[in-house]
């Protein structure tokens, strides 16, 4: 039973490359037989402000 708001991981695997990488999902919407998954990143649509301080510039 899935629930709206309930964060799941995906594990994707690729036999060929050995590569295996996972997903974030978040659970949307449930109905009867479907539900709906958001897979977007959870900072999607968000701004990103940085602070930074320059240590050392190379010459």
């Amino acid at each position: 039973m899935l629930i709206p708001g309930w964060k799941l991981i995906a594990r994707l695997s690729r036999i060929s490359r050995s590569v295996t990488c996972f997903l974030t999902l978040a659970v949307v919407k449930v109905g009867l037989k479907f539900a709906d998954i958001d897979n977007n990143h959870p900072m999607a649509g968000k701004t990103l402000t940085v602070d930074a301080d320059i240590i050392e510039l190379p010459v």
